[in-house]
């Protein structure tokens, strides 16, 4: 199966795993749809370890506690 990484901000790991939105700001959900109908990176893995600190991510390229969540498509 194809898979990718993808360095994801922590505050969506919820959604994308549970499809938990209810933590998310109605920005940050349009945000989170807009980024998966546009990449459509498939279904995300839930990630290993703790979140880091990362000064960008391929959702929205802001700085904050992120992970590396592999995408299986």
């Amino acid at each position: 199966m194809p898979q990718e990484t993808y360095r994801i901000p922590a505050h969506f790991i919820a959604p994308l795993i549970n499809a938990d939105y209810t933590s998310l700001s109605d920005n940050e959900e349009i945000e989170l749809n807009t980024w998966l109908k546009n990449v459509n990176p498939g279904s995300a893995t839930c990630p290993d370890g703790e979140p880091f600190f990362s000064h960008n991510n391929d959702i929205n390229n802001l700085g904050g506690d992120c992970y590396d969540v592999v995408f299986i498509n």
